[in-house]
């Protein structure tokens, strides 16, 4: 697996170096020496060899070796992709520990305290549930991992999760699916769904016509009007798909 990076303003006779480490998450910080070192001269430019489904930091100074040099790095953060899964696909979130996350989803989120994760307080079955957490002006976003390329045949894909939520007024979770994974601006909404009950846990099922896996991506937006956390839960999650036909009906 790899990550692009690129940077302006730094002469290629100068370049830059590149310091990156394996972390638990997008938030955490590496301490001590890094893992790997790489000097680059070109943007973009790729840095390979990496597992999939990881988090990485990396700190890259302009031009110069070390702080100890003058120089000051600059911090980022990034994840590999998973390879693709297969549909059917299901996901019982209960092979994670409390607070983790699921290696081959991804997440997006406007504030830092809205991070979907793992709880083990709350589930449909056995030990484990995806909590999405929202507040007024900032969403959370859960993105699934990609599909197969064997999937292109299947016109529509059916998204089943069981849902519950601690709150039913102006909470929504919305489901669809992202064009791009890393931009929230690319969230399109399949279907929006209102809660009725806190204490119910309840299967909906969400059909999305004209899939593409190539493209597409299905993922899970929680919104909320309201200035406290909300929390809304997802668990047994199953992905099936439709065969698309086109039916051709001759008089006898």
């Amino acid at each position: 697996e790899s990550l692009d990076i690129s940077w302006v303003g730094v002469p290629e006779s100068a370049g830059v170096k590149i310091e990156y480490s394996v972390v638990g998450s997008l938030d955490e910080e590496f301490s001590g020496s890094p893992d790997t070192v790489v000097y680059a001269t070109q943007s973009p430019f790729t840095l390979s060899g990496l597992e999939h489904s990881t988090y990485y930091r990396l700190h890259i100074y302009p031009a110069c070796d070390s702080v100890a040099d003058g120089c000051h790095y600059r911090s980022y953060s990034g994840q590999t992709l998973h390879p693709p899964v297969d549909i059917p696909y299901c996901e019982n979130f209960d092979a994670f520990e409390n607070n983790g996350y699921p290696n081959n989803w991804r997440y997006l989120s406007e504030h830092s305290n809205c991070n979907p994760h793992i709880t083990t307080s709350t589930y449909q079955s056995e030990q484990g549930s995806l909590e999405l957490t929202a507040l007024h002006g900032y969403s959370s976003y859960a993105i699934m991992p990609s599909f197969n390329a064997e999937c292109e045949e299947f016109g529509s894909v059916y998204v089943l999760p069981y849902i519950k939520c601690t709150d039913t007024a102006g909470v929504k979770l919305l489901v669809g699916y992202m064009t791009d994974i890393y931009d929230t601006n690319s969230f399109v909404v399949v279907d929006t769904i209102d809660f009725e009950s806190t204490t119910d846990w309840v299967r909906y099922l969400v059909v999305m016509h004209n899939f593409n896996k190539s493209t597409m991506n299905v993922a899970f937006k929680m919104v909320s009007n309201n200035q406290y956390h909300k929390f809304c839960y997802i668990d047994d999650l199953c992905i099936e798909q439709c065969l698309s036909t086109n039916l051709q009906i001759t008089d006898i």
